[in-house]
């Protein structure tokens, strides 16, 4: 073991592949394989640990996972089963495996509450978001948490000591159809993650959020997401 720690490190369950499979986004014939892999942790995951010197592996939800689900209750109920799924599994290899949270934003307080009963469960470090939330009828209101009633989530994350990463995902159907379909090669890595993701963050900073409660601590992945 060379001791490396990895924190970005996606899986996912059966009931999120109906809604979202990112076996959509390979080339044909490799989708199955992504898949199986993202179902995977102690098979093939375990093995290339094993060879890449990674000594510990933080386990996320994939991406947009519970920030893509528009309805609250149903965001709520995929958050709770996909962290009951996942101590169970990290319980089974605790000294390789450990998780960050997911937690449905749709209301602060309840984020808030989720949070707190995953950071009492052994092997959860904290909890990674998807980006804004995905809210509305249609699917095209963001709900960012730099407004003030996201501050009593905030403060769950600034008393739990709870580091918070902050993660990219897909723009809105309405966003996609102004910005980003005439020019899809920039929709993901190559611009439009980067971009998204820091307006938001930035937009936490500016608003005061870490002002008022200085525990926060942020993680901002793929070499600061272009700040």
């Amino acid at each position: 073991m060379l001791g490396k720690i990895a924190l970005e490190e996606c899986w996912t369950i059966p009931e999120e592949l109906e809604n979202n499979n990112p076996a959509k986004f390979m080339p044909p014939g490799k989708g199955d394989s992504l898949t199986e892999n993202l179902l995977d942790i102690h098979g093939q995951r375990l093995q290339q640990m094993d060879e890449n010197g990674v000594e510990l592996m933080v386990l996320s939800f994939n991406a947009a996972g519970v920030q893509g689900i528009v309805n609250q209750a149903a965001a709520e109920k995929q958050a709770r089963l996909a962290n009951d799924r996942l101590e169970v599994e990290i319980m089974k290899n605790p000294k390789r495996f450990a998780a960050f949270a997911a937690l449905s934003m749709h209301d602060p307080e309840q984020a808030a509450n989720e949070l707190a009963r995953c950071m009492k469960k052994p092997g959860f470090l904290g909890a990674l978001l998807n980006d804004f939330q995905s809210s509305g009828p249609d699917g095209n209101t963001m709900l960012f948490y730099d407004l003030p009633r996201y501050d009593v989530f905030w403060k769950a994350a600034n008393d739990l000591k709870a580091p918070i990463y902050l993660h990219p995902r897909l723009p809105t159907p309405l966003i996609n159809d102004h910005m980003w379909k005439d020019r899809p090669w920039l929709n993901f890595s190559a611009l439009g993650y980067a971009d998204r993701l820091n307006m938001h963050v930035l937009g936490i900073i500016t608003a005061g959020v870490l002002d008022r409660f200085p525990d926060v601590k942020l993680v901002i992945g793929h070499m600061g997401e272009h700040m």
